[in-house]
């Protein structure tokens, strides 16, 4: 008996930071992303990652990745009002602002042609100790396979 979260867009800043130290590439980039919906609040997220293998067309790394969210992005994705508590029977919860989850992850690409890209990630995502306690939260840890396939400009 609770609402789902509709699909949407952001609009915000996102800023990077490329450099190789030797032979290995390093990327910190930082993105600050206001949803459309402002019910659903306003999201900052610091990503470090590090090309570790190359060979080729193949390329593979690591990263990790905190995101930060206000009282508003964290309460639609981890909260439940007192109303949703007593429609579903799950306890109220009322979360703030702050980390939301961390994660660490392993990203690889494949060159298909010189503008055409073949890209995906393994990662796992921990839910920050303020989220866990809310009802919405079965596992403190969760894993995310994804591919797609890029285009460079």
């Amino acid at each position: 008996n609770l609402p789902g979260i509709s699909r949407g867009g952001s609009i915000g800043l996102h800023v990077e930071w490329d450099h190789s130290f030797g032979p290995m590439p390093i990327t910190l980039l930082g993105r600050l992303r206001r949803n459309i919906d402002s019910d659903l609040g306003t999201q900052a997220d610091l990503r470090l990652s590090a090309g570790v293998f190359q060979s080729g067309r193949f390329a593979a790394g690591v990263f990790t990745q905190a995101i930060w969210g206000n009282a508003k992005s964290a309460a639609a994705y981890y909260g439940i009002t007192p109303q949703q508590s007593v429609a579903s029977g799950l306890a109220a919860f009322q979360p703030g602002s702050g980390w939301l989850n961390t994660s660490v992850g392993l990203l690889w690409s494949v060159d298909l042609a010189p503008k055409w890209v073949v890209v995906g990630s393994v990662e796992g995502r921990r839910v920050s100790n303020d989220l866990a306690d809310s009802p919405l939260v079965q596992r403190r840890w969760n894993n995310y396979i994804s591919a797609g396939v890029a285009y460079r400009f």
